[in-house]
């Protein structure tokens, strides 16, 4: 190690959170934080009393195991009420949404809303509500007008003051046919009858 190097190391003790040092990029080796271990992720009071309630054979190192929540996360109604009272409206919602609006909720993030009331702000994140199915007059299913402006499948043409003689090409609909304004584009064979 030459001296450059070794005073280079020095100043880099000096300040970790700079993270950088004269012969190295800014960052290389740096340990900004520290790296989290088994011991270091709790499990809140709240989470715990949630638990032991609802999970008692579980453990903190199950509970804190992303793997664990996927599996054991809340996926239908009856589920939820089993932890929790909902409201009818919520209920209705839930119901009426299924097919459209998939629910899923982790054990952790049930813990937090668990015995929230019907307007906490967390539980209405999660858990439709009937307002949910109101579809108002200005809200549309294409309202860039993606689909008007489609003389072929695949381009969207736009003529005027904003989209000057502007084309837009859409690429993926094989993929997964989704446009700008968040509009699932009909399949080509759909639009056209025939296959390209």
């Amino acid at each position: 190690m030459n001296a450059n190097r070794k005073e280079a190391m020095t100043s880099h003790v000096e300040s970790h959170l700079t993270g950088s040092s004269t012969d190295e990029e800014p960052g290389a080796g740096t340990m900004i934080f520290p790296p989290i271990t088994k011991h270091d992720q709790p499990v809140s009071t709240r989470s715990s009393e949630f638990i032991r309630r609802y999970f008692p054979l579980t453990n903190a190192e199950l509970w804190n195991d992303w793997r664990w929540q996927l599996r054991n996360s809340f996926t239908s109604l009856e589920a939820l009420q089993n932890i929790m009272e909902l409201t009818e409206d919520e209920i209705y919602a839930i119901n009426n949404l299924k097919n459209r609006l998939p629910l899923r909720i982790s054990p952790h993030f049930a813990s937090l809303i668990y015995d929230s009331s019907p307007g906490d702000p967390l539980r209405r994140t999660v858990i439709p509500s009937g307002d949910e199915l109101i579809i108002t007059e200005v809200e549309k299913s294409d309202p860039l007008n993606e689909m008007g402006s489609s003389p072929v499948p695949g381009i969207v043409h736009r003529q005027g003051i904003i989209y000057c003689n502007t084309v837009l090409l859409v690429i993926l609909p094989l993929l997964h046919p989704i446009t700008f304004s968040g509009q699932a584009w009909p399949s080509d064979k759909e639009r056209m009858g025939q296959s390209l």
